[in-house]
């Protein structure tokens, strides 16, 4: 995932132990300006910027957004909710600021004026992988997201490979799933003494699929809300997957006891 002619930015500080001071060169967020937001503490900044997609995505504040499925009503029947893979992405006072929708085996998100950011691509294969691309081909490769390993009975860990574009390093992730608490935690440095907790994506108990997406300063808010995107698609499809093992077990029942009946 080495890229080249990337050119990182111009600052330096003492200790890996001490944040880098925020700089000018740190994106403001003004997608969240609600200050009655309840944020998670155990979020931290982490050590050293991480940006993914572009670093205009870098956020200099702890912010949170939510994604929500967009549904749609069925005219032909009134009062029929048709669930759908496109979800919005608003901040925390719930203005729409994103969107993505799933075409086949690729998730994009696109700005309000639909422009497309980057796309998620879900064939996997080999080892299950998932990639992650700038734009909407799949020409720049910045990540990929290995599923999944027991942590424990509880915890499933994803192993997530990305190209850092503030230090043109490799980078590996660490995102963890509590089964009990229903949330995902993601981590930096893995593998090393020190590891931090730069964003959490939680899923909420409503009746359609809606997550919130918790991150941290001086981390690329757009590379997680491609990761939230991508559960919240993976969710719908796990929900409609076993509809349809539903109706076809009911159709085998059916057809038999018709087949009794005619006996």
């Amino acid at each position: 995932m080495t890229k080249e002619n990337i050119q990182p930015y111009q600052q330096t500080y003492s200790s890996s132990e001490i944040p880098p001071p925020y700089t000018l060169d740190y994106t403001e967020s003004p997608f969240d300006e609600n200050i009655t937001t309840e944020y998670n503490d155990s979020i931290n900044i982490p050590d050293h910027e991480i940006a993914v997609i572009d670093k205009k995505y870098v956020t200099n504040k702890h912010i949170k957004y939510c994604l929500r499925e967009r549904l749609k009503i069925n005219n032909k029947k009134l009062f029929k909710i048709i669930e759908n893979e496109t979800i919005d992405i608003l901040d925390s006072e719930e203005n729409e600021q994103f969107y993505c929708e799933k075409n086949k085996e690729i998730i994009t998100i696109y700005d309000t004026e639909r422009t497309p950011i980057f796309n998620v691509n879900m064939e996997m294969k080999n080892n299950k992988e998932i990639y992650i691309y700038e734009g909407t081909n799949n020409s720049e490769l910045c990540g990929t997201i290995k599923t999944s390993s027991k942590k424990n009975n509880a915890v499933l860990n994803y192993n997530i490979s990305i190209f850092n574009k503030y230090n043109n390093e490799n980078e590996e992730l660490e995102m963890r799933f509590n089964k009990f608490r229903k949330y995902y935690s993601i981590y930096c440095n893995k593998g090393k003494d020190k590891e931090i907790l730069i964003g959490i994506i939680k899923k909420l108990d409503t009746v359609r699929k809606q997550y919130t997406v918790e991150i941290a300063p001086m981390v690329d808010y757009m590379f997680l809300l491609g990761l939230g995107t991508l559960l919240i698609i993976l969710d719908i499809i796990k929900k409609k997957n076993h509809q349809n093992r539903i109706e076809y077990l009911n159709f085998f029942l059916n057809a038999a006891a018709i087949g009794c009946n005619i006996t």
